[in-house]
């Protein structure tokens, strides 16, 4: 009977101390996560000053979209929303832009436009509801594009991996 009341005994001190260490947990993790930021959930490691070209006729278009606009400046981005096409040659002379997404109808005209800009920001077309021969033409001639607010993961790795091909490209010249 000793030995059973000694094995209770022994298991409730056990129990019983371990209780303050339960508790104390939830301090020691809130102590960590004072320096995090939990709103922002990614950090572009190549933040981008963006450059976004919206016809006004247009209206119906994913670059207007407030949910890309907001996935874009939380990742750490930089966006210019332009209009017009003065506007636009007058930004793209200014330098400071490293990307221009663009509607996929008026990339073609984008791209020489941007070639004789002085830093050469890249051309990235922004698609709602695209083929696969549209997206295999547009990887083909601009390398990459963005898949429209829907898909915000997706369009920040597509501007992750076209920042990196441009700051090598940038150190090969």
């Amino acid at each position: 009977m000793s030995r059973t009341l000694l094995g209770v005994g022994l298991a409730g001190a056990v129990f019983l101390s371990a209780v303050p260490v339960a508790q104390a947990c939830g301090d020691k993790l809130l102590a960590l996560s004072r320096g995090i930021r939990f709103q922002r959930a990614y950090m572009a490691p190549r933040p981008a000053s963006i450059l976004l070209y919206a016809e006004r006729t247009h209206t119906a278009t994913p670059l207007k979209e407030p949910k890309l606009h907001s996935t874009l400046k939380q990742a750490g981005h930089k966006l210019r929303l332009i209009e017009s096409s003065g506007e636009l040659e007058l930004a793209l002379r200014s330098g400071q832009y490293d990307l221009v997404l663009v509607d996929p109808a008026g990339a073609a005209a984008m791209k020489p436009r941007t070639t004789s800009a002085p830093n050469k920001p890249l051309v990235l077309p922004v698609f709602t509801k695209p083929t696969k021969n549209e997206l295999k033409a547009a990887e083909k001639e601009y390398g990459f594009y963005l898949l429209g607010p829907d898909k915000p993961i997706e369009c920040l790795v597509a501007i992750d991996l076209a920042m990196k091909a441009r700051a090598q490209s940038a150190r090969s010249s």
